[in-house]
């Protein structure tokens, strides 16, 4: 999907749908109106852009917002677009969750030790 839709310029977005799916690394809130994801799929991550106003059931949008955590694999149906910082992102029409996560994912510990002995240790 980065590579078909790099020509776009921040603000932009296409009306053709797609379908995806991934891992979810990352969620957070900007209000109740707008939450983003990052999910990673092959490899490559991918923002997912979830609002209120662009959503298919928007009867169902807080309910489904609130059951999909981090680590759960879900199935996302929208179309792209780049957001005015100019990432790349899904509009999601629906989300669902295909495989929930029943165990915490560690965090992501960003540390410049090299060495995982002394890490480790304490």
């Amino acid at each position: 999907i980065i590579k078909d839709y790099s020509y776009l310029n921040a603000g932009d977005h296409t009306d053709k749908t797609v379908s995806i799916c991934g891992r979810v690394m990352l969620k957070r809130s900007a209000g109740k109106k707008l939450i983003f994801f990052t999910i990673e799929e092959s490899g490559n991550k991918v923002q997912i852009m979830s609002r209120l106003n662009t959503y298919a059931n928007q009867d169902k949008f807080i309910s489904d917002m609130e059951k999909i955590h981090r680590g759960d694999i879900v199935g996302v149906k929208g179309t792209i677009c780049k957001t005015r910082k100019g990432e790349l992102s899904v509009l999601p029409l629906e989300m669902i969750i295909l495989a929930p996560c029943l165990h915490t994912l560690p965090k992501q510990e960003v540390s410049n030790v090299k060495d995982k002995h002394i890490l480790h240790s304490s």
